[in-house]
């Protein structure tokens, strides 16, 4: 089914959040939603959601490099881009979980991703960013498994949660 980038990268955002995930990483991951379609990394994005997210444990060197172990790719990603957008030089991610979630974080930005023997290595680079526009076709199935997620943010529909101010209230004319 067609889906405009906007409502991609809105339902990316509100499945994140409601899969628990904190709210700047879900931002980060919300604005390359359209290469994750593009890239058909939706499934590794959804199984992602359905790990626990902790936050990427890294060890940062005299050399100026950041190592992180056993790197998952929905945390330690922005967390490793985040690095590299100050004085770190270079990242590198060891046992990456999905390195094509990594490839669609990277896609938009100037750093460069290289895998070398089990260890993925971002860099700063001079790299011309990819662009993704929508409209993008996004499979039912996957959108009703984002939608899922989603729903955990929603507010239950009750007389008692309408009577603290959940939803449009009493009448539509206010």
């Amino acid at each position: 089914m067609m889906r405009s980038l906007n409502e991609i990268q809105g339902m990316v955002l509100k499945a994140a959040r409601g899969a628990g995930v904190p709210l700047g990483i879900a931002e980060d991951w919300s604005a390359v939603a359209g290469h994750l379609v593009q890239n058909a990394a939706l499934p590794d994005y959804l199984a992602a959601l359905a790990q626990v997210h902790t936050p990427a444990n890294g060890v940062w060197f005299a050399s100026g490099d950041l190592a992180i172990a056993d790197a998952r790719a929905l945390m330690a990603g922005p967390a490793a881009l985040d690095a590299l957008a100050g004085e770190t030089k270079r990242a590198a991610l060891k046992d990456l979980d999905s390195p094509k979630l990594l490839e669609c974080l990277v896609a938009p930005t100037t750093t460069a991703l290289v895998a070398d023997e089990g260890m993925h290595f971002l860099m700063p680079e001079k790299a011309a960013p990819v662009t993704v526009t929508g409209p993008l076709d996004v499979d039912p199935t996957i959108w009703a498994a984002l939608d899922a997620f989603a729903q955990k943010t929603y507010v239950p529909a009750t007389e008692a949660s309408r009577l603290k101010g959940a939803g449009a209230g009493l009448t539509d004319n206010d």
